[in-house]
């Protein structure tokens, strides 16, 4: 396994591990909420879990934060700018 990957995965573990306040393994709307509430509407957080919530259980794994984050596409590519604040 390649060095920069061992340092990307672990960078992003740190990032999920922010997200996911109560260390159960996924983050949740109600985590996403936590973060983002101030500046996004109850649609724009449901959409950023949708946007990578591959499986439908409307929790986002590592796995999945993952691939957003290494911009894998998911099943509503439409859906990505949600996670852009400005």
């Amino acid at each position: 396994m390649s060095p920069s990957l061992v340092v990307n995965d672990q960078i992003l573990k740190k990032a999920f591990d922010f997200y996911d306040d109560d260390k159960k393994g996924y983050i949740t709307y109600k985590e996403l909420k936590k973060v983002f509430g101030p500046w996004c509407s109850e649609d724009q957080l449901n959409d950023m879990i949708k946007e990578v919530n591959l499986n439908g259980d409307e929790k986002m794994s590592f796995l999945e934060f993952k691939n957003m984050m290494n911009y894998v596409k998911t099943s509503t590519p439409k859906y990505r700018t949600s996670w852009s604040i400005v």
